[in-house]
């Protein structure tokens, strides 16, 4: 059965001849497939094109214990200029991600079940003990267990 997409060959040439040879401050974006619920780059099953673009350009990630991303400067997910990619730790990657503006969380969390104002409406309820949790989760399709996160502020804190 033939594969999709595109071979890694054309990718691997785009990479080596146009990514790592461009000499601009601007993006470069991945022409090929990206994520479907992450718009990051999709070299090959199991590596992403801005990390493989960033450990050609810089050499391999750090090992002190530490997990490392290729972190973009630029704040494009599918950006793959290697003057906008560094590694970084995984908490100084999301540090940035806040600054761009583009940490998925709450409603735009690819596996997001809930909008904000169905967290408030379970929140009031479940404060409210208007009925069980067992029953307010089964109205939302979640698990009891996440209602009482909810309730308790530790899932889902939204501003006032």
């Amino acid at each position: 059965m033939p594969r999709r997409g595109t071979p890694r060959a054309i990718k691997e040439a785009f990479v080596k001849t146009v990514a790592l040879a461009h000499d601009s401050d601007e993006c470069l974006l991945w022409p090929f497939a990206v994520g479907k619920r992450y718009p990051y780059p999709i070299f090959v099953s199991g590596m992403f094109g801005h990390r493989y673009v960033c450990q050609l350009a810089n050499g391999e990630p750090p090992d002190d214990g530490f997990r490392y991303d290729a972190a973009h400067s630029c704040g494009q997910h599918s950006c793959v200029n290697p003057r906008h990619l560094s590694w970084k730790t995984r908490k100084a990657n999301k540090l940035d991600q806040i600054e761009h503006g583009t940490l998925y969380f709450g409603e735009r969390h690819a596996f997001a079940k809930l909008t904000a104002k169905q967290v408030r409406e379970i929140r009031e309820a479940a404060i409210a003990g208007r009925e069980p949790q067992r029953v307010i989760a089964k109205k939302y399709g979640i698990q009891q267990s996440y209602v009482s996160e909810i309730k308790c502020g530790r899932k889902w804190r939204l501003a006032a």
